[in-house]
């Protein structure tokens, strides 16, 4: 297949979405597909040196703007294309677009986030302050014109259960839908934790409000019955107020504040860790965080709305999202039965093995030459 691979930017530094692009983009070129790589924004782009990018303009405009500019650069590289595979959700439109202007090439939607309508973006995307008035902004285009052009897609593959049930209750067509998660590359062996004194806790990711650091933090500091150590990796938004509230908790040298750190490092965290907690408040499409820690066989601890709880299947625990009280419980009976971790770490080493690279990426290219095809499988 020819497969002209859209993203809005791809930039090797940053986590999510940036890391699916490449993973997916290496998968199919190994599999003998031509892959051509456009980032829609030529703002903060910075590949990996084997994925070179073709760099357009669309990134700083309008909605309408931006529809037509994707539309008209589809047609224009058609004839070199068996598919175009559209990676985000801005990109829907000019996708619709196209096909509904006659374009000729399947066209396929990859959804790892939600609208900005759907009013489920997380804190660093949409300020407090023009929250409201933007995604009521959105919404009216989304609902009203957007989904005019959302029927002309040819294929949405979405990055979870929960993310399709989400888009199909927005009006998106669900016969067209496959859901396509993250893949991974998993540990082959991993060592059996000893039993010790002390609980090891860790959290990976952004520090914001969304992701529940300030509520993970809160809930360990009524907890007394058992010794704990919590490492956080990570940066963002509150750093400040987590390390404001490691002093005002008194916490010391049990919890540990570290910075974005190389994957052989993270690994290393993984392997360390008794548990893994996962305490966002918002409902996440997926949560790459939770696979990785299952893969090393860490039971896990993740909100019960958005996709980790699907991730996780029985291999871990949940709570309600921001309930520090369900965050506190689900921590002290974990870290209290350690049968119960081992039983629910082997779970994960399981579980964890459906998001494998040879489970995901044959999927992956069944939909898209199905597409080619004309008889699309899944």
């Amino acid at each position: 297949m020819k497969v002209h691979f859209f993203v809005l930017t791809l930039h090797e530094g940053r986590g999510g979405s940036h890391h699916n692009v490449m993973a997916f983009v290496r998968a199919l070129r190994e599999c003998g597909h031509e892959i051509t790589i456009h980032a829609f924004s030529q703002y903060d782009n910075q590949p990996p040196f084997d994925i070179p990018l073709m760099v357009h303009e669309g990134g700083g405009y309008g909605i309408l703007k931006a529809k037509r500019y994707l539309a008209a650069l589809l047609k224009e590289v058609e004839s070199n294309a068996d598919l175009f595979f559209l990676y985000g959700t801005d990109l829907t439109w000019g996708g619709g677009d196209y096909r509904k202007s006659g374009g000729k090439k399947p066209v396929v939607v990859y959804l790892d986030t939600y609208l900005a309508s759907m009013g489920l973006m997380h804190d660093d995307v949409l300020s407090r302050m023009s929250e409201v008035r933007y995604t009521l902004k959105r919404y009216i285009w989304d609902k009203v014109f957007g989904l005019g052009y959302v029927r002309h897609v040819d294929k949405f593959l979405a990055v979870s259960p929960y993310v399709m049930d989400v888009y199909t209750q927005f009006g998106f067509p669900r016969d067209k839908f496959a859901v396509i998660p993250n893949f991974f590359d998993l540990p082959i062996e991993v060592s059996p934790r000893g039993q010790t004194e002390t609980v090891n806790l860790l959290y990976t990711g952004r520090f914001t409000y969304d992701k529940g650091t300030d509520l993970l933090l809160e809930s360990l500091s009524h907890i007394t019955e058992f010794s704990w150590h919590l490492r956080m990796v990570g940066d963002g938004s509150q750093k400040d107020l987590c390390r404001a509230m490691i002093e005002k908790y008194k916490f010391g040298s049990r919890v540990e504040m570290i910075h974005w750190i190389d994957p052989q490092a993270l690994q290393q965290e993984y392997a360390r860790a008794d548990i893994f907690i996962h305490p966002a408040r918002w409902p996440e499409p997926f949560g790459r965080t939770v696979v990785e820690a299952m893969g090393y066989g860490l039971p896990v601890i993740v909100p019960r709305q958005g996709a980790a709880a699907w991730i996780a299947g029985d291999a871990g625990l949940t709570f309600e999202n921001g309930n520090k009280k369900g965050l506190r419980a689900a921590i002290e009976k974990l870290s209290k039965d350690p049968s119960l971790r081992a039983q629910l770490g082997q779970k994960g080493r399981e579980r964890a093995q459906q998001f494998a690279k040879d489970k995901i990426v044959p999927q992956l290219e069944d939909v898209l030459q199905g597409l080619c095809t004309g008889h699309p499988r899944v």
